[in-house]
Formats: C-alpha cells, sequence, structure tokens
C-alpha cells in the first residue's frame, strides 16, 4: 500500500482514473478534498499564467458530444467548457499536459459556416466562446486546414509529436482521442471588493489633489 500511495502522490496529476491507483484517488478525493476525476480523465491542472485550470478526457466521442460534456462538468464550483487556445504557451501547456494515451483531442474551435468571412478550408474559424480567433497553429505539412472530405469542421490538438499542430475535422472522425475541459474561476469577492477599496482610495487621492 505504501508503494501505490507514492505513486499516487507523484502521478495524480496526469494518471487516467481508469488506472487501478487513479481510482484509489478517485476515492480518497473525497474525504480529503483533492482534485475529483471522472472515468477517462486526468485530474485538472493549473496553468499559472491565466489561473485557469485544464482536463484532458481520453475517450473517442464526437465534437459535440465533447463540447456538451465538457459543458456539464465543473470543477471546485467552476462549470468546464471546451477549451479555446489564445497564444502559444497556453498551446504548449495544454500540449504538455496530454495523457499519452492518445495523440490529438478536441477544443472549443468550430468552423461558422453562417460566418461573414466562411470560406474553405480556412475561413469562419470561431471559438465556442466568441472569443477572437486571433491565435492559430495550424499544421503546415500536410496543410491544415485542409477540409478533407468536405465536412472538416471542428477544431483537434494534436500532441507533442507533431508540435502541438491544429487539425480540421470531421465532428464524427474516429482520429480525435479525447478532449480537453477548461474552467475559467470568477474573480473572488474579496479580490472583486479589493479593487473596489483600491479604486476608492485612489479616487480620494486624485479629488484631495484637486482640491489642494
Amino acid at each position: 500500500m505504501q508503494r501505490q500511495s507514492r505513486y499516487l502522490r507523484q502521478n495524480w496529476r496526469t494518471v487516467p482514473c481508469t488506472h487501478f491507483h487513479a481510482f484509489s484517488h478517485c476515492v480518497w478525493s473525497l474525504a480529503w478534498g483533492l482534485p475529483p476525476c471522472i472515468a477517462g480523465a486526468a485530474n485538472p491542472v493549473y496553468f499559472s499564467t491565466n489561473g485557469e485550470y485544464y482536463q484532458v478526457i481520453d475517450t473517442h466521442v464526437t465534437w459535440q458530444t465533447a463540447r456538451d460534456s465538457a459543458a456539464a462538468a465543473s470543477y471546485q464550483g467552476v462549470p468546464g467548457r471546451l477549451a479555446t487556445v489564445n497564444s502559444q504557451a497556453e498551446n504548449d501547456f495544454i500540449v504538455s499536459i496530454m495523457t499519452g494515451v492518445n495523440d490529438s483531442y478536441w477544443v472549443g474551435g468550430f468552423q461558422d459556416h453562417s460566418a461573414p468571412d466562411y470560406s474553405e478550408p480556412g475561413g469562419g474559424w470561431r471559438w465556442i466562446t466568441n472569443e477572437p480567433f486571433t491565435y492559430t497553429h495550424w499544421r503546415p505539412s500536410p496543410v491544415e486546414p485542409s477540409n478533407f472530405g468536405g465536412n472538416e469542421d471542428f477544431l483537434e490538438v494534436i500532441d507533442s509529436s507533431q508540435n502541438g499542430y491544429w487539425n480540421d475535422l470531421a465532428s464524427n472522425s474516429v482520429l480525435s482521442g479525447g478532449y480537453i475541459i477548461e474552467y475559467t474561476p470568477e474573480p473572488s469577492s474579496s479580490l472583486l471588493l479589493g479593487i473596489g477599496v483600491c479604486a476608492a482610495l485612489l479616487r480620494r487621492r486624485w479629488v484631495a489633489r484637486r482640491t489642494v
């Protein structure tokens, strides 16, 4: 048991819940407040650059099922969603937490056929959050997006074996091995209070200077 506990302590962030030791962790997490996990999932991992958590789910599903499952997930009371990728640093982080069980994962990018800039294969790409789709990391060879087969409207991120490049896929493709959930915590009430106090003090100082 001591050997299993040491293994768990060292690997709880990345080992899938299908592993026996991770299953034990799922049980103990209820008692000790460790991050919870679900079948086929690694535990959420914190990205200090943006203060958000990301979770790898290893299961072959359609993009729509991945989207809906991510939206139904929560961590520490924070609702999840399919990850959006807005920088090279964020892309690199997502690739770094991939478990190695599969080599590519759905994220929250899709091609909107009703968008004014829609064209094949590279126009009309959007994030599910409506964030600007500015940063991209499409695979250069073979060139992506390619719309191979005429219905590749959804985005996956490939692992480090292909430098974390992006690929467009059909929703029902079995090539994508899972999906990435992103959890974005809301600012705490204490933080908001602190910001309000600082703003009030700065305003008071500004008013005092004007009346001198």
